[in-house]
């Protein structure tokens, strides 16, 4: 990882990080009020985030620059993930790394068994506070 981002964090990097949603630039309007989302069920891209955050912070800010500060963003979420990090962003949910078993499955083909090794995946576990706007869209039918 040489000359990669990688590279400038100090060797004793914590194991777990912690983010809090700043509230001087409103941030926390990024989940929104019902009005603001629009219909429920769609997907958002890269572009609508981009789009949304510089929105939040206003005429401060240009996309291009909005659009690095996302990209840096989800390099740091990425880089801390490939290390075992944890990243808990207060109110939004904490991204962690587990570890799955190793387990016996079935070839769909033959029927032989087949044993799937262990393995590192990342997991996202929301917040409460998520969870329950989330939750809002039962009560709209969705």
């Amino acid at each position: 990882l040489a000359g990669s981002a990688a590279s400038h964090y100090p060797a004793t990097t914590p194991t777990y990080l912690a983010i809090e949603v700043c509230p001087r630039y409103r941030l926390n309007s990024l989940v929104g009020t019902d009005a603001e989302q629009g219909s429920p069920g769609g997907n958002m891209t890269k572009a609508d985030l981009v789009e949304q955050v510089a929105d939040a912070i206003g005429p401060g800010i240009t996309k291009k620059d909005c659009g690095l500060v996302v990209d840096g963003f989800l390099n740091a979420v990425k880089l801390a993930l490939a290390n075992g990090e944890n990243i808990e962003i207060r109110g939004f949910g904490t991204f962690k790394v587990r570890k799955r078993k190793t387990r016996m499955a079935r070839n769909p083909r033959t029927g032989d068994a087949v044993e799937v090794p262990s393995r590192s995946v990342p997991v996202f576990k929301p917040s409460k506070h998520l969870r329950a706007r989330v939750e809002k869209l039962d009560d709209v039918g969705f």
